[in-house]
């Protein structure tokens, strides 16, 4: 019940089925995505796969919050074409 997915229509990762990350530190360096997801109030960890965006958030967090913004972050984020993964450094 803390997970969600997002279903995306385009390719996030080339190279590797899913690239995991359980804190913000462990994305910073390695995915731009990850690491604005990590700002959201109540998101714990976050993995992305081939088309596919999970987040997983703490015991406290307000799931209308993590949502609604997960949901915005994810369509502006991509609609700008911006990094999701920088699959060469990891």
């Amino acid at each position: 019940p803390n997970t969600l997915k997002y279903s995306v229509n385009r390719t996030l990762l080339k190279t590797r089925n899913a690239a995991n990350f359980a804190k913000r530190e462990d994305a910073s360096s390695h995915s731009p995505l990850a690491t604005k997801l990590f700002d959201i109030p109540g998101i714990r960890a976050v993995m992305i796969g081939k088309d596919f965006v999970t987040v997983t958030k703490t015991d406290d967090g307000d799931w209308d919050v993590v949502h609604k913004n997960t949901s915005q972050l994810l369509e502006d984020h991509l609609t700008r074409e911006e990094a999701v993964v920088f699959e060469d450094q990891m």
